[in-house]
C-alpha cells in the first residue's frame, strides 16, 4: 500500500489522522485465505469487522454464482443455435440470466479491491446495489420485449 492509502479510512474513504490499523483474516480476490491490514476510523471498526465476516462467509458462493451466470450468458448463443428456439425464448434466457446476475450483485455487494480503495466499503456497497438493480432492470427489459414478441 502506498502512503496515501494509509490516510483514508477503508470504510468511509474519509481522510483522517485518527485511523486505526486493523489486521483481519479475510479472502483475496480469488476467495483464497489472506491476512490483510486495513486502516479504519475507530467508529467504523465494528462495521468493517461485520462486513468482513459476511464477505468471508459468502465470497465463494458469490464467485461461483457469478461464474455460472456468466458462463450461461456466454453459452446462450450456442444454445440458441443448437436448439430450435424462438426469439422470445432466447430473450427470456438472456433476461432471466441478467436478472439473476443483478440479484447476486445486489445480495452480495462485493466490489474489487481497487474500488474499495477509491470509494471505501460503505459507498462500494451502495454502488454494487445500484448496479444490481440496474442489471435486473435490463433483464426485465429483455423479458418485457419477449412478451411483446410472443
Amino acid at each position: 500500500m502506498s502512503q496515501d492509502n494509509h490516510k483514508k479510512c477503508i470504510w468511509s474513504a474519509k481522510e483522517s489522522d485518527r485511523l486505526k490499523s486493523v489486521t483481519m483474516e479475510t479472502l483475496n480476490r480469488f476467495a483464497r485465505p489472506a491476512t490483510k491490514t486495513y486502516h479504519v476510523l475507530p467508529e467504523h471498526e465494528e462495521e468493517l469487522r461485520q462486513f468482513n465476516r459476511f464477505f468471508v462467509q459468502n465470497a465463494r458462493r458469490f464467485l461461483g454464482l457469478i461464474i455460472f451466470i456468466i458462463l450461461f450468458l456466454l453459452l446462450t448463443p450456442l444454445i440458441i443455435l443448437l436448439a430450435p428456439l424462438s426469439d422470445h425464448v432466447a430473450l427470456h434466457l438472456v433476461g432471466f440470466s441478467m436478472m439473476a446476475l443483478g440479484f447476486v450483485i445486489y445480495i452480495y455487494p462485493f466490489a474489487t479491491p481497487e474500488t474499495l480503495q477509491v470509494l471505501g466499503i460503505k459507498k462500494s456497497i451502495i454502488a454494487c446495489r445500484i448496479s444490481g438493480v440496474l442489471i435486473c432492470l435490463i433483464g426485465t427489459g429483455f423479458i418485457f420485449r419477449a412478451f411483446l414478441m410472443a
